[in-house]
């Protein structure tokens, strides 16, 4: 039986372990820090869990590739860091549905990948993973669900916004991947396992943390992110307490959305991962790297629960 284990997703599938071959830190963390990343999900697949997944972002000149080409053929981890579900899917964002970003979309480019293996070996059962969907919500995208008035925020101005993102534009979208992949290759049998995010911290720190001096203070401000604090204190949602809460009624929508995304096809299964509450909700600070992403222990717990669900499909297969 010729089985195959392939990847689409954002940050939490691309974010860096360290942007250097040997994937150590670059400064001295006990006097400036320069810290480049932690891992994600697939990395922890592949390097702890043995997982036959071809994961090749290990170095800058790696990243920068995918980054700057996204038809650069980066193994079996197809999408990148900041990446929008729905440019993934059709090229056009969320916000801007009529601008074409990308010519040939990251699901396009993961069929050819799929059409490749099978050329080479008929396929008969292909598990996807799926990370998508922060993006199209975060960042300058939240200027879409903060409509409020001058001195007061009202959640229920949120929500007709929010509603119509997640459950008719992302859900579509997920909708799509699974339809596109199944039918085209409508003799193969595809398992995909997706999943929400959980609660993230309103903190302000971006990708590049720092000390108190130095090199790392100065490129703080070059670095992505912070992605939720400068969207939401603006408006009036501006104490911490506040921020979390807004972020976790999104997340919890996001979620419920996920769960109840059904097959399309009858080649097509979907196995929900719900990773709320994997990092410590009361103790944030301690969990996450940054305001979009944990720590590498975290993304090391998210990453043994994907290695469970891939474990009891291919049992449940006899492969």
């Amino acid at each position: 039986m010729n089985t195959k284990i392939l990847a689409l997703g954002d940050s939490w599938f691309h974010y860096p372990k360290a942007l250097d071959r040997n994937g150590t830190i670059l400064i001295d963390p006990n006097q400036d820090q320069i810290d480049l990343g932690v891992g994600n999900i697939p990395y922890y697949l592949t390097r702890k869990y043995g997982v036959n997944l071809l994961y090749n972002e290990t170095t800058a000149e790696e990243i920068w590739e995918i980054v700057t080409d996204n038809e650069h053929p980066n193994g079996d981890n197809f999408g990148m860091c900041g990446e929008e579900l729905m440019v993934m899917v059709s090229g056009y964002s969320r916000s801007a549905p009529t601008v074409k970003k990308d010519a040939t979309p990251w699901l396009r480019l993961l069929i050819n990948k799929i059409s490749n293996y099978n050329t080479a070996a008929q396929l008969d059962n292909v598990i996807i993973l799926v990370s998508a969907g922060g993006n199209d919500i975060a960042d300058k995208n939240l200027l879409d669900f903060v409509a409020i008035d001058n001195t007061t925020y009202h959640p229920v101005k949120l929500q007709p916004a929010i509603d119509f993102a997640i459950n008719v534009q992302l859900k579509n979208a997920y909708t799509q991947i699974f339809q596109q992949i199944c039918t085209t290759f409508p003799n193969t049998k595809f398992d995909f396992i997706i999943h929400g995010y959980d609660y993230p911290p309103v903190n302000g720190r971006g990708l590049i943390t720092s000390g108190a001096i130095g090199i790392a203070k100065s490129l703080q401000r070059l670095g992505p992110g912070p992605w939720l604090k400068p969207y939401l204190n603006p408006n009036n949602i501006d104490t911490r307490s506040l921020c979390e809460d807004v972020m976790a009624s999104m997340i919890d929508e996001f979620n419920t959305m996920l769960h109840g995304l059904t097959p399309t096809n009858d080649n097509c299964n979907i196995h929900y991962i719900d990773l709320r509450n994997t990092a410590d909700r009361n103790n944030k600070d301690a969990c996450w790297a940054n305001e979009l992403h944990y720590d590498g222990v975290r993304f090391d717990a998210a990453a043994s629960k994907f290695s469970t669900v891939i474990t009891e499909i291919m049992q449940q297969n006899n492969w």
